[in-house]
């Protein structure tokens, strides 16, 4: 039975211990999830939060998907003439609308962690989220996000692990400026495409994203983890990789999803866009910077969730003002607008984006608020699979607009 190596040589453990030291002493605290867990048995344990073995910082995103649509009576696109009865969640009048159930596809729901005011367990696949400005969203299932282990690190009682089947209630707060005890510090770095290079937080196979996470993989029959604070870069090669210390040493490494094609993606959080998803395909290389270590926003920084205002121009040579639901789901500006540029996948908030304009049916031009433009394809939101737009005037009744009708969706 072969063991996993975990650290390579006094001299790097002497110099993961010292960084981990020195950052500790210098970064904030704010930047990690911190709240207060309540378990089915009514015990309470606060501390910094770590969501499973991913999540643990303010600008990690929480994924599940909406249980209900409460704009599914604006649905209408056909299909062999299906009629269904439904009720309007306005008035509660039972209404006959002709509904394309296949063509209505499942909307995903994503915010930041520090969006959220709290979250209440209902059963083993169902939460009710409730966000800073008091709105609850209903939820089920949509990733491991849902029945995940919380681990938190209780000030009395250390390192607590709570099963998702005892967790009752999660209220998030303030992280203190200073916590002696976290689970690591954030990676962050540069990572090269062919197309371009992303610099910001980095989530390596949408998972690793702490210095004190382990690089996996095989030298010569030899398992090797490998703390992720200790490499300088890593380069993607044609069955594994190589893996460059900052000691100057290097390793080629195979047999392991963190280092080949099984890897799942790099993802990088950039300040103004949003968290960008780079496949294994695209990516070329990453170098770490043990120097400078993202200093992500606080819990505070995020304020309180705003309805989408605006206006949409039409083909027509209309401009509707007033409340947008983009996509009959949308309403927020702490959701997200999700669309690939190449295989390269964006989740912006909507609050970043000034403008979105259809190019043709397959892509839109995004704008956004930092004077960035971005072409993103292949997805719901910016194709036209997109299920619409309604414009809930001030002074004038609801109005649903074909995504064909579009021609450009302003935000202010």
């Amino acid at each position: 039975m072969k063991k996993t190596i975990i650290v390579l040589g006094a001299s790097i453990l002497i110099l993961l211990l010292s960084a981990e030291l020195k950052n500790s002493q210098a970064q904030s605290s704010a930047q990690f999830i911190y709240g207060a867990v309540t378990t089915t048995a009514n015990h309470t344990f606060t501390g910094p939060i770590r969501w499973g073995t991913e999540e643990v910082l303010w600008s990690d995103i929480f994924n599940s998907t909406k249980s209900g649509n409460d704009y599914l009576p604006y649905f209408s696109h056909l299909n062999n003439n299906k009629i269904v009865v439904i009720e309007d969640a306005r008035s509660g009048e039972l209404l006959n609308i002709k509904v394309d159930r296949t063509f209505m596809q499942i909307h995903t729901f994503e915010c930041q962690f520090g969006d959220i005011s709290s979250l209440e367990v209902i059963s083993n696949s169902r939460v009710d989220l409730q966000m800073k400005n008091n709105f609850v969203y209903r939820l089920k299932n949509g990733s491991n996000d849902v029945g995940a282990t919380i681990r938190i690190m209780d000030e009395k009682n250390g390192l607590v692990k709570i099963s998702w089947d005892e967790v009752k209630k999660v209220e998030f707060m303030d992280s203190p400026a200073d916590m002696p005890d976290r689970f690591g510090d954030p990676l962050s770095g540069t990572v090269y495409t062919a197309e371009s290079e992303y610099s910001g937080q980095i989530e390596w196979d949408q998972d690793e994203r702490l210095t004190t996470d382990v690089l996996n993989g095989d030298r010569d029959g030899e398992d090797l983890g490998i703390p992720f604070g200790t490499i300088h870069s890593i380069i993607k090669l044609q069955d594994g990789s190589k893996v460059v210390m900052v000691t100057g040493e290097e390793f080629i490494l195979t047999g392991s999803n963190d280092v080949n094609s099984e890897n799942r993606g790099i993802a990088v959080t950039v300040e103004g866009i949003g968290r960008i998803m780079i496949p294994w395909e695209q990516f070329i290389k990453v170098t770490f910077n043990p120097t400078i270590r993202y200093e992500g926003p606080s819990y505070h920084d995020f304020e309180v969730a705003e309805s989408l205002r605006g206006a949409v121009f039409t083909t027509t040579g209309e401009a509707l003002w007033g409340g947008i639901v983009y996509d009959l789901d949308e309403a927020f500006d702490t959701e997200f607008l999700q669309g690939k540029s190449m295989e390269t996948e964006y989740q912006i908030p909507f609050r970043n984006i000034s403008s979105i304009m259809p190019l043709d049916d397959r892509s839109s031009l995004i704008l956004l608020t930092g004077g960035e433009k971005l072409t993103l394809g292949s997805m719901q939101d910016v194709t036209r699979a997109n299920d619409g737009i309604l414009i809930i005037g001030d002074d004038s009744p609801l109005i649903k607009i074909g995504w064909e009708e579009v021609l450009e969706v302003r935000f202010k």
